[in-house]
């Protein structure tokens, strides 16, 4: 019984002391458009006297006994030793992943990890007008000319909001106005579109614009034959005729 209380005790004691030796735990998932920077705070509540950054379990930069050490990044990272934030630069998608900190204060240990994902901006969306196949009014439709993925809304007269790609609108006359906007989780691009445009002919369809372009060049083909023809005539009248 002597021996197990002893245990107990001892037991007791240690988680005391892990307890007692490590402080706060935090995690932050984060995301970052590509080319930018980024600060990894530590949350460090006091004069760091032990630094350790990771990324993906690896060794990053470290402090200790007032040396500094770089394992990586060292060409486009910085490390405040006063409060343990680490700042990363030019972010690209190969910096995806988990970052730890291991920052010893007044002989504790407190620990932060962070998840970044870093994401390309999306560019500004197109917006095409197409009539309608079921019946009067227009669809507007929505594109990106990257792949980037994004989410898409819609806002216009009189409190119109939708989501999606394309929308259908009945309305048209000058200055109405429709905007699409894209975003994701680092950037937002909206675009204007006057549904005027429809009306004149501004926002035709893909296939609508095809057939005008081949009656065009129909017409032009036909042009440039007539007078090629009518030169190839006024050469042939004007030859000398030879004497027997």
């Amino acid at each position: 019984m002597v021996d197990m209380e002893k245990s107990r005790r001892a037991l007791r004691i240690f988680v005391l002391f892990v307890l007692f030796s490590v402080g706060a735990i935090f995690c932050v998932e984060v995301a970052v458009e590509t080319g930018k920077d980024h600060t990894f705070k530590s949350s460090a509540s006091g004069r760091p006297e032990t630094i350790l950054w990771k990324f993906q379990k690896d060794k990053v930069v470290e402090i200790e006994y007032g040396s500094v050490r770089w394992y990586r990044f060292e060409s486009r990272a910085d490390l405040d030793a006063n409060t343990g934030d680490f700042t990363l630069k030019q972010l690209s998608k190969e910096d995806n992943g988990h970052y730890q900190s291991e920052i010893q204060v007044d002989g504790k240990l407190q620990y932060s990890d962070h998840v970044i994902k870093v994401m390309d901006p999306v560019t500004e969306p197109t917006v095409t007008c197409e009539k309608s196949h079921e019946g009067e009014g227009f669809v507007l439709r929505c594109s990106l000319s990257s792949q980037i993925p994004g989410n898409f809304t819609w806002s216009g007269p009189n409190g119109f909001n939708s989501s999606g790609q394309k929308i259908t609108v009945s309305q048209h006359g000058p200055n109405i106005l429709y905007f699409c906007t894209v975003t994701n989780e680092v950037s937002s691009k909206s675009t204007q579109f006057d549904l005027q445009k429809c009306v004149e002919g501004g926002g035709l369809s893909g296939g609508i614009i095809a057939v005008i372009v081949i009656v065009c060049l129909i017409f032009v083909g036909a042009v440039l034959s007539i007078v090629l023809y009518k030169k190839f005539r006024q050469n042939k009248d004007h030859q000398p005729v030879s004497s027997k």
